[in-house]
């Protein structure tokens, strides 16, 4: 630093002599005190900010004291969130103004499971209490505390219950984390996402009671807007006032001390593309009956759609290309969904009798190999014969009774036909039949062949697979003969 004590010693001497500073000697007394006058800003910056950052501690800690507190002046059956899990009164966020400053607390309270050696198992231990504080200006955390809370009073014991209940993504069979889940019961509603493994517990439930609007827990999951339920698992339209049976994954019991374990699947839903092709390539232009479903037997939706010119069918617009994203029959629209093999048959014309052409079947199924979740659709190519394959088909009555011979109307009737070999012109045809009408019958158009098999489906929900009914006269096989008329048959569901 002797340049230092030298720049000064001639200052003090110009001074005296009162004679001025040379150019360079004042640039350097300029640099001199930049140099310092950075460093002493960034040190008084830094200790203005956390001394703000410990203030701003500081009152977030109070504030989540603040809210401990409260919660531990509660009753114990009170501490849980508002429409949670456990359920209680219990905001789960909450947003407060301090100096100034807006913070925002959340609150989350879960179920112990930790019981003493040869205590009976509940599930229902203790309660945890979290408290995280947070500010609004950047969402930083600036303190989480603890607290963990037992019941001074008798537990319920061996009379606890718990439902737990696990999401998975249906095509991929994947837990899903963070899926929301609600379980309604009237009474004793409760909210709560699942974890990592998909899965979330709701202990120390009060058992369902035997009769009533109470008789049965309703369950509902969802993992985001793009993510629909399978249709068998979604619970009541207005849950949590049914007390009808049956009992489904959505829908359950739960009895004193048991614990019911549910599995609720969800799936992105996807979209077919189907281009029909004529023989040479080139799409195909006119009419057609369009059939996409499962082969049997199977609880998945199906449907005949019209694409043509008549009343009530999707018009082809010359292109040849045919969107399929929702199937609807007797019991429901459905989403057409991931990982299920369906098959898309198309006869050309649409209502044809005679002289007609039926596409060879083609495999329609969006799986993981095809990038699901993040692919959600998928080109079908249907191409047609280059002429018709089906003189005249017949048309074949199916009738649908009850055990007591009573016609069900509504019912829905699926045609399926897995023979293959030597004069089978329509191989893998899947015909969804739609539903019975006022006579509890069905009538379909099928290209005379064997190998074909009936499924009912009453609206209360009864199956009947019948495979080889009476049809053509034959006791061994469904089949349509090939001369004559189709005589019906009569499918019973119990």
């Amino acid at each position: 630093m002797d340049w230092i004590k030298c720049i000064t010693s001639r200052l003090l001497r110009a001074v005296r002599r009162e004679v001025g500073m040379t150019l360079i000697e004042m640039v350097v007394a300029m640099v001199i005190f930049a140099i310092a006058s950075t460093a002493l800003i960034s040190v008084l910056t830094s200790a203005a900010t956390a001394d703000g950052l410990a203030r701003e501690r500081t009152i977030a800690l109070e504030l989540a004291q603040q809210e401990i507190e409260y919660i531990h002046q509660l009753a114990y059956d009170d501490v849980g969130l508002q429409g949670g899990n456990p359920p209680g009164v219990v905001a789960a966020t909450q947003t407060k103004e301090v100096a100034g400053l807006w913070y925002t607390l959340k609150v989350r309270i879960r179920w112990v499971n930790d019981p003493a050696q040869t205590a009976f198992p509940t599930g229902a231990d203790y309660k945890q209490v979290r408290v995280t504080v947070t500010r609004n200006t950047d969402n930083t955390q600036l303190t989480r505390t603890y607290l963990y809370l037992s019941a001074t009073g008798p537990s319920c014991g061996q009379a606890c219950a718990s439902i737990i209940v696990t999401t998975l993504d249906y095509a991929l069979s994947t837990p899903l984390q963070n899926a929301q889940v609600s379980l309604y019961d009237s009474s004793e509603d409760a909210l709560d996402v699942t974890d990592e493994t998909g899965m979330v517990d709701f202990a120390s439930m009060t058992p369902s009671a035997t009769s009533g609007s109470q008789a049965y827990y309703d369950i509902s999951a969802s993992a985001g807007s793009s993510y629909q339920t399978l249709r068998e698992e979604t619970g009541p339209a207005a849950p949590g006032t049914s007390g009808a049976g049956p009992a489904t994954a959505a829908h359950t019991q739960l009895n004193p001390s048991q614990t019911v374990s549910t599995t609720i699947h969800l799936y992105e839903p996807v979209k077919f593309n189907i281009q029909v092709n004529n023989s040479n390539g080139l799409p195909y232009t006119g009419t057609a009956d369009i059939y996409i479903g499962e082969n049997l037997p199977s609880l998945r939706s199906a449907q005949h759609f019209c694409w043509g010119t008549a009343t009530g069918c999707t018009t082809n617009s010359t292109n040849g290309l045919f969107v399929a994203t929702t199937l609807t029959d007797g019991f429901g629209s459905e989403s057409i969904l991931p990982g299920v093999p369906y098959t898309v048959e198309v006869v050309t014309p649409q209502g044809c009798t005679t002289n007609c052409t039926f596409a060879p079947v083609v495999a329609a199924q969006l799986s993981s190999s095809d990038g699901y979740p993040n692919t959600l659709s998928k080109l079908i190519t249907v191409t047609l014969p280059a002429t018709a394959n089906v003189a005249t088909p017949v048309a074949c009555t199916i009738t649908v009774t009850n055990s007591s011979g009573t016609h069900l109307s509504g019912a829905r009737v699926d045609v399926d036909n897995n023979a293959t070999g030597t004069g089978i012109i329509a191989p893998n045809i899947f015909l969804a039949g739609g539903v019975t009408g006022g006579g509890g019958t069905y009538t379909v158009y099928l290209p005379r062949q064997n190998g074909y098999s009936i499924m009912a489906h009453a609206s209360s929900g009864a199956w009947a697979l019948w495979l080889n009914p009476l049809i053509g006269g034959s006791t061994t096989s469904f089949n349509v003969p090939t001369t004559g008329s189709c005589t019906g048959t009569t499918v019973k569901v119990s």
